[in-house]
């Protein structure tokens, strides 16, 4: 049931006409295909359009980047000022120095500019964590590694090999050969700090309800149109996905044509490329949130839901409930 409603939310935003956004991107190349020729005459070119947008966009962009506080949180009741400040300062970081702030900004605005509407995802982006097992360690060995940054994983250590060296009597005085106890370990170490994450998408594959009249109302979703079926075998891991259902799902190419807009940016059509390996197809992979009453108790959760495939004919990849803000962001321009 869940599948088929997130079907028909998709197919139901795709409808919306993306005419004006083809024509907006051949006007800024100077392209003017509404305006056919003359008969026996010359066609058309104009940059009129692409000169405005060039004017306009270093203006816009630099009202937020005049100064160095792009973002300033206020407290909202007493004693609130210190994290105000604290958010501040780590928004601000985080989107010029941890993600490239300047370009995201840029693009988003270009893209408001040229098509009507501009769209940023930001998402929470876990640590990276690197697993080693390391074998026949000595105490003192363990304790380097310990220094280094690495730490236990809480499985317990098992005994390694023995090493021989060389030590005294205590008895005697004399050099002797003893054992030294070794330790089998599996170890981590955070190699990237977690962060948020900022990125520029493409408008066009920006879907939400027809009634929508901000993000998050009843049905938002982004179309990954760049993700090969060797991509979502490698994500399946990490969301649960079925492996053998990635396997079998229909290929881009031939089963779901790319929209007006995503043909009218690409140089060649990617319907008419050679085809490529299987584990090379591109496969419309879909991220989707939705309100659903999933319990029967009339009230409606939010959920982020993974579907792959031609909205007519995919499947549901997984589902689960959301908690969270929906990650997108819509910079709309007049």
């Amino acid at each position: 049931d869940l599948s088929a409603i997130v079907a028909a939310e998709i197919r139901s935003a795709q409808m919306f006409d993306q005419t004006k956004r083809t024509l907006a991107i051949e006007y800024q190349r100077g392209e003017m295909n509404d305006l056919p020729a003359r008969v026996n005459g010359s066609s058309q070119t104009d940059r009129t359009f692409a000169d405005a947008l060039a004017w306009t966009l270093p203006g816009v962009v630099r009202v937020f980047t005049a100064s160095d506080q792009m973002v300033q949180f206020e407290a909202t009741q007493v004693g609130g000022e210190e994290g105000s400040e604290q958010a501040s300062e780590y928004t601000n970081y985080s989107f010029f120095r941890g993600n490239d702030g300047y370009r995201i900004l840029y693009n988003a605005t270009y893209d408001s500019l040229l098509m009507g509407n501009g769209a940023v995802c930001s998402y929470w982006c876990p640590p990276e964590v690197d697993t080693k097992t390391f074998k026949d360690k000595t105490a003192e060995e363990l304790a380097l590694l310990l220094e280094e940054g690495w730490s236990g994983t809480g499985v317990e250590p098992k005994p390694g090999k023995p090493r021989p060296v060389t030590g005294q009597d205590p008895l005697t005085g004399e050099d002797i050969a003893i054992d030294e106890p070794t330790y089998t370990v599996k170890l981590q170490r955070v190699t990237k700090r977690g962060q948020i994450e900022d990125m520029t998408l493409k408008p066009e594959n920006l879907l939400l309800n027809t009634t929508a009249t901000t993000i998050g109302e009843r049905f938002t979703a982004y179309l990954h149109d760049d993700k090969t079926r060797a991509e979502l075998m490698g994500m399946a891991a990490e969301y649960g996905w079925d492996t053998d259902v990635i396997k079998e799902l229909p290929a881009y190419r031939g089963n779901s044509s790319p929209s007006e807009v995503t043909n009218t940016r690409r140089v060649e059509n990617p319907i008419t490329d050679s085809a490529p390996p299987k584990s090379g197809d591109l496969i419309d992979l879909y991220e989707c949130y939705i309100r659903v009453d999933m319990d029967g108790d009339g009230e409606s959760e939010l959920l982020q839901v993974w579907y792959a495939g031609n909205a007519g004919g995919g499947e549901l990849l997984s589902y689960e409930e959301w908690e969270d803000d929906v990650p997108f962001t819509d910079i709309p321009c007049y």
